[in-house]
């Protein structure tokens, strides 16, 4: 017995060793092949041991349809409404962990598309192609004008048949108005506009046959407000639109920049202005011609946005002179503006560009400049002029009139139909009343007269007139000539080059980078006011119509004050001097102080707004009855601003040790979104609970750096990654917890130095010598170089540098060359300034990173990411997630930068390149090719023209750009737009900031110094290529990916991250979904916009503006690296409404929302063409 006993003793001893181990053996086999920590949204979805919805044998889309159907569709009701603070309770240390939902190979699919791959090939044939048609323009002209003998022929030979064909003369009175560039927008409007407007008012109404246009709202909405006790002049200024004196133009807030802006800003300010004229003007009709004369170079989108306002033409002014050369010659000037993905033609717009160099009326009356400054006849006291003209007399009239009708014939002779429009103005003209004389009495003298000789002019027709009295005669007489058929054109006029300065090409392509600092900011206030808009109409449309509290809706209605001003502050913004960049310092220093303005006042809508739609029991309290402040709020953005000059923060959160801290996150998108979540903490000991089930969602504690190598002890960054509802409100919960309970590793932090230079000198092809190492730096990297690893791909970084050299697809095993430098070109002198760019042809470009760079790398579950720091000039980070979802296909990368702290390098210009092995030369012409968007809407294909120099091969991108082969795609996205090129085969070259000294003399008459810190954000991807699509024989439409969209929607529209103030714990519900379902993966809500009451616009109606963009995607990518479940979903059944929102009804309409096309079931029965937007007017039920 005893003998027994010890045998069963060892045995027990024997098995208490077996056991574990064989526990540990199954553990580390289960973890390798299955437990990958961070598979999908690896500890998000923890089931505990009493929930039977674990996985049995269920895909991929069921385990997705589980988790959205997670939370009760019935958000008003609290018996599912899972509250964590009211409802359940949990042991703050204790975690329940289960098996992850699904296993990689679940996952991976080849088919992520709506249900087909197809190219959606164009079988557009135009005339002009100006992509293909830009290398054979005339780039080294010997005058600075083009008009020569060839020119003078044609003139005489038109002039012999005015007897047939009769000289028509339209005669423009305009003032252009920059709403900011010399002065601000105040000062222009007090020293200048409102003088304008005033007087056109009388001028109109005395001279009964003058006419007028009007192009900026921005400005007629501040002067129409100054009228509210004027009312007989508001009636005056409707009648003479109704008359047709005087037309407005275009109809915008601002006449848009066409090259940084981005579309969603276009189509805003648009809209804002549109609807100030339907409601305040009282228009019945939308404008129906656009005027844009002042933008630096004319994109291809806006002629889209135009058409799909219901303008039906356009003119344009500043084109490269080789294109006015070019299509003066062909009698071009006039075309029709084709989009390459509209095949049914239903968006065409008829375009005419100006023949000659300006708007002015020294280049408007024809070829010869000193002829029409003979016919500008202000003269106003102790101002000084280039007007030569002299006042019209009887014994003056004829000689005055001959010379006069000779320009305008030369101007028509441009022209197949012998029509002149000739603009009469130019920057704040007609600010005199004795201006408005002057002109009128002079030309009319002269019109009367060649009106009374009709045998001595051939029967010419002269008349002041609108833009709209000259498209009616053009049209008019071409269906007589020929039907009104017009040669057909595809692509855009980027880059803008003049002449007209010194008869030497200038190129304006710097002011694509010109001051990131504003165009970052810009971007930023774009994607709080897309958030806010949709939040405002869902919310304030569901509280209404609950009548629950009547407050709150009071609240919400003067709100709606606030988010006018947001709009119109970024509408500003989108003026041709501000998002530019080029205006004065002190003016760009008023337009950041208003974007400023309006990020305070829009975070404060936002938090109104969510905070009344998660509200559980309606209570009120004083504060929620507050202005829009975020910091008012019981929830507000985690994010501060101190200045307009400084970056934006993330608020540090102290975490209470009972109740926690909620944090409440908003998809803004109509799919299913995985995302990562950051929030600054002030304690690393935290964890983050879903506030839905209770469960932990795998998190990770970062270091906050506030120096190169400091760390900040009273802050971390922590961050998670979430899946969320489409269109929805999802509630977590920040907890402590006592650290031996810690549940995810720490992070790995290094930091080392590391030397740029190579072991021996080398001497490059462009003069700079790389010196031999002096110190031996002790690195983990020591004579290899070092990766950084997701489930799908592979990042190798230079040991020397810490740049980026290669990805590879992990599961092709194919490695892209991704070769990561920063350079700079040196300014040309006097040449290089806020609009031009031009290198110096002597020392062109340079590598300016120093020696020594310090080196951070942070490796952890969630995410890892190394850091590369250029003390004093620029920081660089590349990251990595370790997920399987979209966000870990691809690199995610920063560079932040301040070149104001460094006066050595003034008069550079910094670039960031990144060489391939892709080949990117065109099989058919030898050319270098490389896509850009246009304006954030649509992929270009670009092709280096190599008989220029760089400054006339850069193009602006405003989100994203790629190049290609046969084998893979190199896509680059961006937060905010910078000038980029490809000048060597297989390379990217994106401008990042510019400093320069010098003014360009181009008007702004001073450089550009007043650099800020800035941080510029980018994604990198490779992916591979389909050879069966795209090829030379075959084209399709350039696209992005529907990955990159994916990653474009995170970079540009990332969710919005609300706390609560971590002193009270108000009950609210733990989730809102305002739908029941996804749409179509390539469906993007660009917004949903409340519109203004049909007679007052200041306030709001029940009607919002849904305006979605059917963004498609390529079928050149031969497949995806990420899953289809965490990409994108399709529903096979859209939802017919938002959730708990009764709609009265759908109305499909034109962009601005001004005139009404079809009506629309339900939101289900939505159709939009592949790549376009459509716009729908959405009652909801009062």
């Amino acid at each position: 017995m005893p003998r027994l006993m010890a045998k069963k003793g060892r045995l027990r001893l024997f098995l208490c060793f077996l056991v574990p181990i064989i526990v540990l053996i199954f553990l580390i086999i289960y973890t390798t092949n299955d437990l990958k920590i961070n598979d999908f949204v690896p500890n998000y979805y923890r089931l505990d041991d009493n929930n039977d919805n674990r996985l049995n044998g269920k895909d991929s889309d069921s385990v997705i349809n589980d988790i959205n159907n997670n939370d009760d569709d019935n958000h008003n009701s609290d018996t599912n409404d899972h509250n964590f603070d009211n409802e359940r309770h949990y042991d703050k240390n204790i975690v329940t962990f289960a098996k992850p939902i699904t296993h990689e190979e679940d996952l991976l699919s080849n088919d992520i598309h709506n249900g087909k791959c197809l190219p959606f090939a164009s079988n557009l044939s135009v005339d002009i192609n100006t992509i293909d048609g830009y290398k054979d323009l005339e780039f080294n002209p010997k005058f600075k004008s083009y008009w020569n003998y060839t020119f003078e022929r044609k003139y005489e030979q038109t002039r012999d048949n005015w007897h047939e064909l009769p000289l028509k003369v339209i005669i423009l009175p305009h003032s252009h108005n920059d709403p900011g560039w010399l002065k601000t927008f105040e000062q222009y409007y007090y020293d200048y506009t409102a003088l304008i407007l005033n007087n056109m008012v009388d001028k109109l109404t005395r001279y009964h046959n003058m006419t007028f246009i009007w192009a900026e709202m921005s400005f007629m909405s501040r002067w129409w407000e100054s009228l509210k006790n004027r009312p007989q002049m508001r009636e005056s200024v409707k009648y003479l639109i109704k008359s047709g004196q005087l037309e407005i133009v275009t109809g915008g807030w601002v006449m848009t920049d066409e090259g940084p802006a981005h579309y969603w800003d276009m189509i805003d300010q648009l809209i804002e202005g549109h609807q100030f004229l339907r409601t305040s003007i009282g228009l019945t009709e939308s404008p129906i011609n656009g005027w844009s004369i002042d933008p630096f170079g004319h994109g291809m989108t806006f002629p889209y946005i135009l058409k799909k306002s219901g303008i039906n033409n356009t003119l344009i002014e500043r084109t490269h002179f080789g294109w006015k050369t070019h299509f003066a010659a062909k009698q071009q000037l006039e075309f029709i503006w084709k989009q390459v993905f509209d095949t049914s033609s239903s968006w065409d717009l008829f375009c005419q560009m100006s023949a000659f160099d300006l708007y002015s009326i020294k280049f408007t009356c024809g070829p010869n400049t000193d002829i029409c400054l003979q016919f500008d006849f202000r003269r106003i006291a102790g101002e000084s002029s280039e007007s030569t003209s002299v006042k019209i007399t009887e014994d003056n009239v004829e000689e005055r009139a001959n010379l006069m009708v000779s320009q305008y014939g030369r101007l028509a002779s441009l022209f197949p139909h012998n029509i002149a429009l000739v603009p009469l103005g130019d920057d704040f003209r007609f600010n005199y009343d004795t201006e408005w004389d002057q002109q009128y009495d002079n030309y009319n003298k002269l019109m009367q007269y060649i009106r009374s000789n009709p045998l001595l002019y051939n029967k010419t027709e002269i008349k002041f007139g609108t833009l709209n009295d000259y498209f009616q005669e053009v049209h008019q007489r071409m269906e007589k000539m020929n039907e009104n058929k017009f040669p057909t054109l595809y692509g855009d006029f980027m880059p803008y080059a003049d002449v007209y300065v010194d008869g030497k090409p200038h190129y304006w392509s710097g002011y694509y980078t010109t001051r990131p600092y504003w165009k970052s900011l810009s971007r930023q206030l774009q994607h709080l006011l897309r958030s806010a808009e949709i939040l405002y109409s869902l919310t304030r449309n569901q509280i209404r119509q609950s009548g629950s509290n009547q407050q709150m809706l009071d609240r919400l209605d003067k709100d709606y004050e606030y988010l006018s001003t947001v709009r119109q502050n970024l509408a500003l913004f989108q003026h041709h001097d501000a998002i530019t960049g080029t205006s004065k310092e002190h003016v760009m220093e008023d337009y950041g102080k208003k974007l400023n303005i309006a990020i305070s006042l829009v975070l404060g809508v936002i938090s109104h707004s969510v905070q009344f739609i998660l509200a559980k029991d309606n209570t009120v309290l004083p504060t929620d009855m507050n202005a829009a402040h975020p910091m008012t709020a019981y929830l507000f953005p985690d994010i501060e601003r101190t200045s307009w000059d400084q970056l934006s923060q993330k608020s540090v959160l102290f975490v209470p040790p009972v109740d926690g801290r909620k944090l409440v996150v908003f998809n803004s998108h109509l799919q299913t979104r995985i995302e990562v979540i950051r929030v600054y903490v002030r304690t690393p000991s935290v964890r983050v609970i879903d506030g839905q089930n209770g469960n932990e969602i795998q998190s990770q504690i970062n270091p906050i750096f506030n120096s190169t190598a400091g760390i900040a002890t009273n802050g971390y960054e922590l961050q998670f990654i979430v899946s969320l509802s489409p269109l929805s409100l999802t509630t977590f919960v920040i907890q402590t917890f006592e650290r031996r309970h810690r549940s995810h590793h720490l992070p790995k932090v290094s930091l080392f130095l590391s030397d740029a230079d190579e072991d021996e000198d080398l001497h490059k092809s462009d003069g700079n010598v790389i010196h031999p190492k002096v110190f031996k730096f002790d690195t983990p990297m020591d004579n290899k170089e070092f990766e950084l690893e997701t489930p799908y791909i592979k990042v190798r970084f230079d040991r020397r540098t810490g740049f980026i050299t290669h990805i590879i697809d992990k599961k092709s095993n194919f490695v892209q060359k991704v070769h990561l430098s920063l350079r700079a070109y040196k300014s040309a002198e006097y040449n290089s300034g806020a609009y031009l760019f031009k290198p110096s042809q002597f020392d062109p470009i340079h590598n300016i990173t120093e020696r020594f760079p310090i080196m951070r790398l942070i490796r952890g579950d969630v995410s890892s990411e190394l850091t590369v720091i250029y003390p004093n000039f620029i920081e660089v980070n590349f990251k990595v997630y370790n997920t399987y979802s979209s966000i870990a296909s691809a690199v995610q990368m920063y560079c932040k930068f301040d070149l104001s702290k460094r006066e050595d390098l003034m008069d550079w210009e910094l670039i960031m390149r990144v060489e391939t092995d892709i080949n990117t030369i065109d099989s058919r012409d030898g050319r270098k090719r490389f896509y850009v968007d246009s304006n954030g809407f649509q992929m270009i294909e670009r092709k280096y023209v190599d008989s220029l120099g760089i400054d006339g091969n850069y193009y602006p991108m405003t989100s994203s750009m790629y190049i290609e082969d046969n084998n893979s795609r190199l896509t680059l996205l961006a937060s905010h737009s910078h000038g980029v090129s490809s000048p060597l085969n297989g390379t990217i070259e994106v401008m990042l900031e510019r400093k320069l000294r010098f003014d360009d003399n181009r008007g702004v008459g001073e450089g550009v110094a007043d650099n800020k810190l800035t941080i510029s954000r980018f994604w990198i991807a490779i992916e591979r290529t389909d050879t069966d699509y795209g090829s030379d024989n075959q084209p399709i439409v350039p696209n992005l990916s529907q990955l990159m969209y994916s990653l474009l929607s995170t970079l540009l529209y990332e969710p919005i991250v609300l706390a609560s103030d971590g002193q009270h714990n108000r009950p609210t519900h733990s989730t809102m979904k305002f739908l029941s379902e996804s749409f179509d993966c390539n469906l993007f809500l660009v917004n949903l916009r409340t519109l203004p009451e049909a007679d007052n616009f200041e306030l709001p109606s029940q009607s919002s503006l849904l305006l979605l963009h059917n963004r498609g995607n390529t079928c050149r990518i031969r497949q995806q690296i990420t899953p289809k479940s965490m990409l994108c979903l399709n529903s096979k059944n859209r939802p017919k409404s938002f959730a708990n929102l009764r709609i009265q009804s759908i109305n499909e309409c034109s962009l601005t929302a001004f005139k009404t096309l079809k009506p629309v079931t339900d939101l289900s029965t939505i159709d939009i063409p592949e790549m376009q937007i459509n716009a729908y007017d959405i009652k909801f039920v009062k």
